[in-house]
């Protein structure tokens, strides 16, 4: 009987111990936090390499530049700008929901593309866009992307997601 009273003490010694290790590790302040832009790029290296993307989609050729760009998207160079610029090419074409969506997945793949002083501008870029569409085209039509759009503003906006 004293051996297994010893062993069960033992034992929750050490389980006491244990927790007592992961409580400590499980702590608000103490939990290690990634950097939201810990994903920097070099602004003039990504400037460069979608130099002429910006120059198609302002010519007008939103449409021509998509599989271009999704083929960068895959591939990279700075895959998360592809993504950018396919919201640039469909918000120009008016495809909203489209715009919405790739706009969330350049902040997804990196964080640094919401920074308003970023490659092209791209965070505040982003913003003035997802504003003209919420007071524009879905000012009175509410379609279930709105939701997406909401969230993605605060994110641009620094807020919790």
């Amino acid at each position: 009987m004293d051996r297994e009273r010893t062993w069960f003490l033992v034992a929750a010694a050490l389980l006491l111990v244990w927790a007592g290790v992961e409580a400590r590790g499980l702590s608000r302040d103490r939990r290690a936090r990634t950097d939201p832009c810990a994903s920097r790029v070099d602004p003039a290296a990504v400037e460069a390499s979608y130099r002429d993307v910006e120059a198609r989609i302002q010519g007008g050729d939103a449409a021509g530049v998509v599989l271009d760009l999704r083929q960068r998207a895959r591939s990279g160079p700075y895959p998360a700008w592809a993504w950018f610029w396919l919201g640039e090419a469909a918000y120009r074409q008016g495809a909203w929901a489209e715009a919405v969506r790739a706009y969330g997945r350049a902040v997804d793949e990196n964080p640094a593309v919401a920074d308003r002083n970023g490659p092209f501008r791209s965070g505040e870029r982003m913003a003035e866009r997802l504003a003209s569409i919420r007071k524009g085209p879905w000012a009175t039509r509410r379609p279930p992307e709105i939701r997406e759009l909401y969230a993605l503003q605060r994110r641009l906006a620094g807020g919790c997601e």
